[in-house]
């Protein structure tokens, strides 16, 4: 039982550090401003069902050329997203 928690462990944390390298909180940060600027001022977090998470989600996707998964993710990381994504 050991093993498997070391290798959950392990994808956990590759997981983790691949979205911020793909995604480094000053861009994302960037492309949040770049977003608001755009669609109005945002209250995050946001819920994940919002249109306005729903939107800022696709637009990761498109600035950093990611999966809708892998963005909703690296958003939750950030504290700018709330929920689990589907």
């Amino acid at each position: 039982m050991e093993g498997k928690r070391d290798r959950d462990w392990m994808e956990w944390q590759a997981a983790y550090w691949s979205g911020a390298l793909l995604m480094p909180r000053g861009a994302v940060q960037q492309l949040i401003m770049a977003f608001s600027n755009t669609e109005g001022r945002l209250s995050f977090p946001l819920s994940k069902d919002s249109l306005e998470a729903i939107s800022l989600i696709s637009a990761l996707e498109r600035g950093f050329g990611v999966s809708r998964p892998a963005a909703a993710t690296r958003l939750r990381q950030l504290g700018y997203l709330v929920g689990q994504a589907s």
